[in-house]
């Protein structure tokens, strides 16, 4: 049986927009949370408050790190860190991981979930398990033209050259089996 293909309407899917943070060092390397679902406007200004104090004090072996973060499309966090002129450790990694969790704790929500996938339809991010993307394959809802945020990407550069992916490209088409 033919697998249906949903191409979207004419005039209503354009490429999904590009990541543009403001300048951060080219080879920034970063770590990209998705979150299950998007930030509200209020939740936004007091987790773009935390990002901002967290990255201020963010330190490896007792020296501060250069670090950045952002928030993209309502629903994903980007941190990175400058490691031309800092390396992180074992330890700065930790402490970023106990603030996500502090803010999965604070919103109500999942950030820490490596095995989810973000795409672009309509203008926002659907995000779901690998397993559920693999049923939307079969149904014909993803087909080899569906966007997909690159939250693989690490370091700054990846990102801000390919922020989304085809399904049809060899990462994603690999694990939703097309």
């Amino acid at each position: 049986m033919a697998i249906p293909v949903n191409h979207p309407p004419q005039g209503i899917f354009h490429q999904p927009p590009m990541f543009e943070p403001v300048p951060w060092p080219v080879r920034c390397r970063i770590w990209v949370y998705v979150s299950n679902r998007a930030f509200e406007t209020h939740e936004q200004s007091e987790l773009a408050g935390r990002l901002s104090e967290f990255t201020a004090n963010w330190s490896a072996h007792k020296l501060r790190l250069s670090a950045y973060s952002t928030i993209f499309l309502n629903q994903v966090i980007v941190l990175g860190v400058d490691e031309q002129i800092q390396s992180v450790s074992g330890c700065s990694i930790d402490s970023s991981v106990s603030f996500l969790k502090d803010c999965e704790a604070q919103w109500k929500v999942v950030l820490l979930d490596g095995g989810r996938l973000a795409r672009y339809e309509a203008g926002c991010l659907t995000v779901e398990s690998v397993a559920l993307a693999r049923q939307q394959v079969e149904k014909g809802v993803i087909n080899p033209h569906t966007w997909f945020f690159n939250s693989f990407a690490q370091n700054i550069e990846q990102l801000r050259g390919e922020p989304w992916l085809r399904a049809s490209n060899k990462l994603f088409s690999r694990m939703l089996g097309m």
